[in-house]
């Protein structure tokens, strides 16, 4: 930071910004100032901005943008109230680092009964180098093979475990950090120190779910909702579809040795039906591509493999068959 000190040496440090009419080209019809954060949130997400820096001044970011310095003030503002950034009095303002208080309050949103704040601590479980899967392509925006990282952790509140974490990243973006002996509990820090990734934001989605086998064993939680059960709630939520447990009939299993939310290897029962209610719509777009009724003749394609694999061979077959993916 000391560096920094001097317009001159300020001026060598910063990314030349975007011409101005390469910066309009991109501005839509929301409030200008929330375009010109879009903008500047793309400069943390891609590194041109790194952790710790000194931004440009407002009248170079406004002019660079072709916007008035009161827009660039007000998008600064609104980013410095969500901790992205930070203001120093006569010093100017810096891109915040990825202390643990500032992970806390923007992305840990988990409290106890007495809602006091504490950030857990993480106890590596397993790192593994894969090729990424349908889900993790469509993700991580990679394409299909592409080398990725899975990382699976067991995070404490007070000594109690309570979170079991899958993390899978671009092995592009994070190169060798599987080789790394003991990952830090604050992986945020790692990603902008190590690699210049800054998080700027995060989706999040939260349901109930019965705990499974690797649940049971990490958390000690107790085994959830008969298998029936969850079938029944899951067709419901991702479908719209509605049908009676004791309708379900097993039809087949897939054995699968890896994917991104099992590394470990999996075991799904798929159930068929001859009784529901309903019309399917699709209710979560990230996971499924579509949701529609097809004529067993005329499968789609692409399809995913294990589940077309498992669904030929229903059709085909006259009593129930396990199929293995991934184990050749």
């Amino acid at each position: 930071m000391n560096s920094a000190k001097g317009n001159s040496k300020r001026s060598e440090a910063r990314p030349t910004p975007p011409a101005a009419s390469a910066a309009h080209a991109s501005l839509g019809y929301r409030p200008l100032y929330r375009q010109v954060k879009e903008l500047l949130m793309k400069r943390l997400g891609d590194g041109s901005w790194a952790p710790g820096q000194l931004l440009p001044s407002e009248p170079e970011i406004a002019a660079g943008l072709g916007v008035s310095p009161g827009t660039v003030r007000k998008a600064l503002d609104e980013m410095s109230s969500e901790s992205l950034l930070v203001r120093r009095q006569g010093r100017g303002t810096f891109v915040a680092s990825h202390d643990e208080e500032r992970i806390l309050f923007q992305f840990f949103r988990m409290v106890s009964d007495n809602g006091v704040r504490r950030f857990p601590e993480s106890r590596t479980i397993s790192v593994s180098v894969a090729k990424a899967d349908e889900l993790a392509s469509k993700r991580l925006g990679i394409s299909l093979k592409e080398s990725i990282v899975a990382i699976e952790r067991v995070r404490s509140l007070d000594g109690r475990p309570c979170i079991h974490e899958k993390i899978v990243l671009p092995r592009a973006l994070f190169p060798g950090i599987e080789r790394i002996k003991d990952l830090p509990n604050n992986l945020y820090a790692l990603y902008s120190v190590k690699y210049g990734v800054t998080i700027a934001r995060g989706s999040e989605s939260l349901k109930a779910v019965a705990a499974g086998p690797r649940q049971v064993e990490l958390l000690g939680s107790e085994p959830g909702e008969p298998i029936t059960g969850t079938a029944v709630r899951e067709l419901y939520e991702e479908t719209g579809l509605t049908v009676r447990a004791e309708a379900l009939k097993v039809s087949h299993l897939v054995h699968g040795a890896w994917s991104v939310e099992a590394p470990n290897g999996y075991l799904t029962v798929v159930f068929a039906a001859h009784e529901w209610s309903g019309e399917p719509e699709n209710r979560e777009p990230l996971k499924h591509a579509q949701v529609r009724w097809t004529d067993v003749g005329a499968l789609p394609d692409p399809f995913v493999k294990s589940s077309a694999g498992a669904l030929r061979r229903y059709l085909s077959a006259d009593r129930p068959e396990v199929s293995l993916h991934g184990w050749e």
